[in-house]
């Protein structure tokens, strides 16, 4: 503020040097040179004082602009150390906070640690569990599966065979409903002039209302076992069945086959009398009566057999049964085999005289 009368004076003096200049040049001009000379001296004064008022104006308005750039730079100095304060501030709060963070992150992930060491084993027993449940479903299904084929060959087989009289279970150790609806079929549609059967029950009467029901041929049951041969002859006399199936008991003995070894299978001498076979099943003798127990039958059965005939292997869900299905088609190559699927698993080998599939 102590500039505003500084200035004003400056102008004051510079305008009236300009007017004394005015009114010199006017002197000038009339012809009055002293007077002149002397307005050139009050001139000449007074731009001295409007020289020395301009430096004195300039002189304050620089101690002016220093005090203002000083005031300035004090306030951006404590501004500054207000900054640098609160930056220093800030940086320790956020030090403090990110090692709380990490001690937070580190409580967090040993909490987690614990948890999942903790859980881990039953997760796994869980787990376990499910496979488990996972493969009691698939099993389950399979078997439900299994279980309607199996009532549906056994309608097919009494819708087809009609029997007299109650037949036996058809589980356990009897052949399964659908490998008798395919004897039965096959008995029906070749008819052939002889069936012979390994092992004799449930079979025996299917086998034989299916050659009733061809009109052609005979069954001849092989059994080893004496008792269960009088049952199945009973059976077979209930459903009055005995005029084409014949129950042969044959009790295992010794034979003496490749391989240097001896398989016991049945009494050969009860089959010597038989010609032209059609179809042989093989279900016996039971397993546990030796290695590859069923592989005799072939071998025994085949001088006896026509030359197109078909042998039906049961339980081909066991090795042993398949190994002597593999044996037989590598010792006989003239037959074909088919593996259908069947409860207990089946083999057919057929041979045909003009070597055409089975």
């Amino acid at each position: 503020m102590a500039t505003v009368p500084v200035r004003k004076v400056a102008l004051v003096v510079g305008a009236a040097a300009v007017a004394a200049s005015l009114v010199t040049l006017g002197v000038v001009l009339a012809g009055e040179v002293a007077v002149a000379q002397g307005l050139l001296l009050v001139v000449g004064f007074g731009l001295t004082a409007a020289v020395v008022v301009l430096g004195a104006l300039v002189v304050q308005l620089k101690r002016s602009v220093s005090a203002v750039a000083a005031r300035h730079t004090r306030q951006l100095s404590e501004l500054h150390q207000t900054l640098r304060g609160a930056l220093a501030v800030n940086a320790e709060t956020a030090h403090a906070q990110g090692q709380a963070l990490d001690s937070a992150v580190a409580a967090v992930t040993a909490a987690v640690e614990q948890t999942a060491a903790r859980l881990e084993p039953p997760i796994a027993a869980t787990g376990k569990r499910l496979d488990e449940v996972g493969a009691d479903v698939a099993a389950g299904r399979a078997d439900t599966a299994q279980t309607y084929w199996q009532i549906e060959a056994l309608l097919d087989l009494r819708t087809m065979l009609q029997p007299r009289a109650l037949m036996p279970p058809l589980r356990d150790w009897a052949a399964s409903p659908d490998v008798l609806r395919w004897l039965a079929e096959y008995v029906v549609s070749h008819r052939p002039a002889v069936v012979v059967e390994c092992g004799s029950g449930a079979s025996s009467l299917v086998l034989g209302y299916a050659v009733q029901k061809a009109g052609r041929g005979r069954v001849v049951a092989l059994e080893h076992d004496a008792a269960y041969a009088e049952v199945t002859a009973r059976r077979v006399a209930d459903h009055g069945l005995q005029d084409v199936v014949e129950v042969r008991h044959a009790p295992l003995t010794p034979w003496p086959g490749p391989d240097e070894r001896e398989w016991n299978w049945y009494d050969v001498n009860s089959v010597k009398d038989l010609d032209g076979i059609g179809l042989v099943f093989v279900d016996g003798p039971p397993a546990g009566t030796g290695p590859l127990a069923r592989y005799p039958a072939l071998p025994v059965l085949l001088p006896h057999c026509a030359d197109e005939v078909t042998f039906v292997l049961d339980d081909t869900i066991r090795p042993d049964e398949v190994e002597v299905s593999g044996r037989w088609m590598q010792e006989h190559p003239q037959f074909v085999r088919q593996q259908l699927r069947a409860d207990k698993g089946m083999h057919v080998l057929t041979r045909r005289p003009d070597g055409a599939p089975g």
